[in-house]
């Protein structure tokens, strides 16, 4: 009896610290894209102002600078539009590597408590 608790007891430790193990690789995978995100963000932040820099040297009159921002912010806001659809497609890929994970592990409890019964 003791012998069986005990084996179920490392049992239950390795699969535990198995699936540990694999919740943070989805977390470290994901913190790693949100952070390539985010240099990327930094990047676009820094043309952008580089642009609008040049801009106010290249232009000769007022209509010129007001249609050249336009152009600048409409460029701007699609960049930022695509970063946020990659966003929020990481976010759906990492819910459903967790949503696997859990399911997975929902379906080895229902089947340790099964084969406990029997």
């Amino acid at each position: 009896m003791n012998n069986d608790f005990a084996q179920q007891w490392n049992e239950a430790t390795q699969s535990f610290m198995e699936n540990m193990s694999s919740f943070q690789k989805i977390n470290e995978n994901a913190f790693q894209k949100l952070a390539q995100q985010q240099i990327s963000l930094a990047n676009l932040y820094i043309n952008n102002s580089v642009s609008q820099v040049k801009l106010l040297g290249e232009v000769k009159d007022a209509r010129e600078v007001i249609n050249r921002q336009a152009e600048l912010a409409k460029a701007f806001g699609d960049e930022m539009v695509k970063h946020a659809n990659a966003t929020v497609s990481l976010m759906n890929e990492t819910r459903g590597e967790v949503v696997s994970l859990v399911e997975k592990n929902l379906e080895a409890v229902v089947n340790a408590a099964k084969k406990a019964d029997a």
